[in-house]
C-alpha cells in the first residue's frame, strides 16, 4: 500500500493458503514469507518489483518467521519452533535455480523449547530470538463431588 495515495497493489497471490509475516530483504529487492496450508508452513519469497513467487522449503514441517542475512543472500527462519535454519534466496530442492536444502542452524530439537521470531544483526553476525524452555508440574486436585 502506497501510503500517500492509498493506492494499493497485490505483491504475490498463492494458489492455496494463507500468505503471512513478510519479511523485506536489507537490499529492499525481495519480500519472504510463510505460507500456510493446513498444519504446515513453507518459505517463499518474490521480488519486490513483481514476479514470481516461489516455493523455498519443501519438508514436511513448519517453517516460518523468515528473515534475511545482512546481506540479503540468505532466509533464516524457524522449523516447528524447535531450531533456525537457513536457505538461499535462490531456491531450494525443487526449483531450478538450485538444488540447496535447507541447513539447521541450531541443534535444540527439543520439544521442551520453543523458538520464534529470529532477527539478523545489520552487520549479520548474531541472530537474535526468542527461546522459551517449557516447563510444567504435575497436580492432584481432589474432586469434591465426590
Amino acid at each position: 500500500m502506497e501510503l500517500a495515495s492509498g493506492k494499493e497493489e497485490v505483491l504475490a497471490s498463492v494458489s492455496q493458503g494463507l500468505a503471512q509475516d513478510p519479511a523485506c530483504s536489507p537490499d529492499g529487492q525481495w519480500v519472504a514469507f510463510h505460507v500456510q496450508v493446513g498444519n504446515q508452513r513453507k518459505i517463499w519469497v518474490v521480488p519486490l518489483a513483481g514476479g514470481e513467487a516461489r516455493q523455498l522449503t519443501f519438508a514436511e514441517s513448519e517453517d516460518s518467521h523468515p528473515t534475511w542475512s545482512a546481506d540479503s543472500r540468505l532466509i533464516y527462519f524457524i522449523r516447528n519452533h524447535q531450531d533456525i535454519y537457513v536457505v538461499p534466496r535462490e531456491g531450494g530442492p525443487s526449483t531450478p535455480l538450485g538444488t540447496s536444502e535447507p541447513k539447521p542452524v541450531t541443534e535444540f530439537r527439543s520439544f521442551s523449547i520453543m523458538l520464534d521470531y529470529p532477527v539478523v544483526t545489520a552487520d549479520g553476525r548474531k541472530i537474535l530470538f526468542t527461546r522459551n524452555d517449557k516447563a510444567g508440574d504435575i497436580y492432584i486436585l481432589e474432586n469434591p463431588a465426590e
